[in-house]
């Protein structure tokens, strides 16, 4: 017999509750739903669950293979590589009926504790997820700057100068611009957006007041972190006092010869 099935916590639930947990024990896991253990003398009250799955969300690049988007990506939690099996999971509120504390759920003060069990739980901690995060980002920033008014293809802009920056001076544009993923790939897949569900405008928004005034104040608290960074240890070449021989000085004061 399913050893979730006689435990204490789950056989006494409401059946559609139970039957959530109980499959959720019956798929592929690392640990069976969380236990509730009882903190006072009186029994636990559930007084609210939630069964929750992904039947009704629109496909995205975290739930499905998105054809164009993500269907040559390798396979990975984030797009149904945990056997093809849908995202299901529960969630239980239950009020531990504690010595001089309310039994109310709806008080405050009461002692209540959240049991939440997840099959299909994808953790976005990987280059995968990271990549797929600015896929997100490149997609949505020319739509929100379009509807308010911007050029989108400013954003494209954007990436433009990191490149040349970089190339002007090498090491002076912070990495993640570089390769998560790579800047020239971001320019094609965000040019290809904007064109497809863009429609061109005869006028653009150049500035506003209120982007003047946030520019001014992170011009600002920029200037001000710059300031106050302590200066990094430098190397300096001086002459020994006597004879010729040189010597370096490292950022802690101590004479190296050379």
């Amino acid at each position: 017999m399913d050893p979730a099935r006689v435990r204490g916590d789950v056989r006494f639930l409401p059946a559609p509750l139970k039957d959530r947990l109980l499959r959720l024990a019956d798929r592929p896991h690392s640990i069976l739903p969380v236990q509730v253990y009882g903190e006072a003398s009186k029994p636990s009250i559930l007084f609210q669950y939630y069964l929750i799955d992904t039947n009704e969300f629109q496909s995205n690049i975290f739930t499905s293979v998105v054809p164009g988007i993500n269907d040559t990506a390798i396979p990975t939690a984030a797009n149904e590589a945990n056997c093809k099996l849908h995202t299901v999971g529960a969630v239980r509120l239950v009020l531990e009926p504690k010595p001089g504390l309310p039994t109310d759920p709806n008080d405050p003060r009461a002692f209540s504790g959240i049991f939440s069990d997840v099959s299909g739980l994808f953790v976005i901690n990987n280059e995968s997820g990271w990549y797929e995060g600015w896929m997100i980002h490149d997609i949505t920033v020319p739509e929100v700057a379009y509807k308010v008014g911007y050029d989108p293809d400013s954003y494209v802009a954007f990436f433009g100068k990191v490149l040349e920056e970089e190339r002007r001076s090498a090491g002076s544009v912070p990495k993640v611009f570089l390769d998560h993923p790579p800047t020239p790939e971001r320019i094609l897949k965000s040019q290809e957006e904007i064109k497809e569900v863009l429609p061109k405008r005869d006028q653009y928004l150049v500035s506003t007041s209120e982007f003047a005034d946030v520019r001014a104040r992170l011009s600002t608290a920029v200037s001000t972190l710059q300031k106050q960074q302590k200066p990094s240890p430098t190397l300096q070449t001086r002459e020994a006092a006597s004879g010729n021989t040189r010597t370096r000085t490292d950022g802690e004061g101590k004479d190296r010869g050379v």
